[in-house]
């Protein structure tokens, strides 16, 4: 898997190679799945709270080498909100689908075609961030760990949108803990975030988008 994270940190990023990427780790991501299902089958908690805490760790890793870029650090802040709120959502009485899923993918074409579609845009995301996460830890290259945060919320917001019909139960949104006060002032910064960085193409779209839906 280093070698697949190696790859990403320095090759040039594009669909081909994240997609190669994605299926090369796939076998062995498989088997830390399973291996953890089985050490955690009868402790829900104690897997949510290593989940967590591995979460916790990544983003304090990466939001240390993005430290003032603050639109990237909230990019980053939504990816790990939603996958915890994934892990919490997701009860071990789906894990027979899980593992049909891995099962299904064990010839090459079809894992090739997996990593590829639409569907397989949160794999894609949790390879990503994965590797933003090893060239932070390394003090690496600040623009290439941006750009893998970037195209992991993407892939992230790709993958959710073409598996809402077949996993109904994937959150939509993350920060499902938060307040109104906080979810309020999460809005307000986004707001500013967009009317300051936005082009007028995406203004005018966002206005127009807005204008439609009140008629």
């Amino acid at each position: 898997m280093s070698d697949a994270s190696r790859r990403l940190r320095t090759e040039p990023l594009n669909d081909d190679l994240i997609a190669s990427v994605a299926a090369a780790v796939w076998v062995p991501h498989r088997y830390i799945v399973a291996e953890m299902m089985k050490a955690f089958a009868a402790d829900m908690e104690a897997y949510r709270t290593i989940i967590d805490d591995l979460i916790a760790q990544m983003t304090r890793t990466i939001s240390a080498a993005l430290a003032g870029d603050t639109d990237r650090v909230d990019t980053l802040q939504w990816i790990a909100e939603w996958s915890r709120s994934y892990q919490r959502m997701v009860p071990f009485m789906i894990r027979g689908a899980a593992e049909a899923l891995q099962e299904s993918l064990v010839e090459a074409d079809t894992l090739a075609m997996f990593c590829r579609s639409p569907e397989g845009g949160v794999f894609r995301a949790h390879v990503l961030i994965g590797a933003a996460e090893d060239e932070a830890t390394a003090g690496g290259d600040r623009q290439r760990i941006g750009d893998l945060v970037d195209l992991a919320f993407l892939e992230l917001c790709r993958g959710i949108d073409a598996s809402r019909e077949i996993m109904p139960w994937l959150p939509p949104f993350p920060f499902s803990g938060e307040s109104r006060a906080e979810r309020g002032a999460r809005a307000l910064r986004y707001a500013e975030a967009f009317r300051v960085n936005g082009s007028p193409e995406e203004h005018a779209a966002f206005q127009a988008a807005i204008a439609g839906r009140s008629t």
